[in-house]
């Protein structure tokens, strides 16, 4: 299972510093590791399902995308393009927290103290934004979710 973290940026740290480590990390680790907009998340239970739905298909060779991330953020934002789906689900320059999903990472406290990031409680968004983008419940976001991409005759 893979560890959700939420973590709150400086005002020294930037976007584009974060992303640069996280590559150097997964890198040298090998492990999953990936930082989400907190805004884009109902619930811990939409992050398992995209990763171990993303994992699945990478690790079965039927991931649209290189690397097992950008599958995670396309089954998490539903969106078939990795590009908008990044756009949608990926950090950005308005983030003051991130919420990192990791798997295998040896030292990820180690990139929180590199970066200056500080833990925090993991808050996902509000049951009002879950109707904003066309939800009523979290059941119907994770049974969407589960059939994206399926080839169901």
């Amino acid at each position: 299972m893979p560890e959700i973290l939420s973590v709150k940026m400086d005002e020294s740290s930037c976007v584009s510093q974060v992303l640069e480590v996280m590559d150097d990390i997964r890198k040298k680790n090998g492990g999953f590791l990936a930082a989400v907009s907190p805004s884009c998340i109902c619930s811990e239970e939409q992050i398992l399902s995209a990763y171990e739905k993303a994992v699945r298909a990478f690790g079965s060779g039927r991931s649209r995308s290189r690397t097992a991330e950008g599958e995670f953020f396309r089954i998490l934002a539903m969106e078939p393009q990795i590009g908008s789906a990044i756009d949608r689900c990926g950090i950005s320059e308005v983030d003051s927290v991130l919420c990192f999903v990791c798997d295998g990472m040896d030292d990820i406290d180690g990139l929180l103290e590199e970066l200056e990031l500080q833990k925090t409680d993991f808050s996902p968004c509000s049951p009002e934004k879950l109707s904003e983008i066309g939800f009523d419940s979290m059941e119907e976001l994770l049974e969407v979710m589960a059939f994206f991409d399926a080839r169901i005759l």
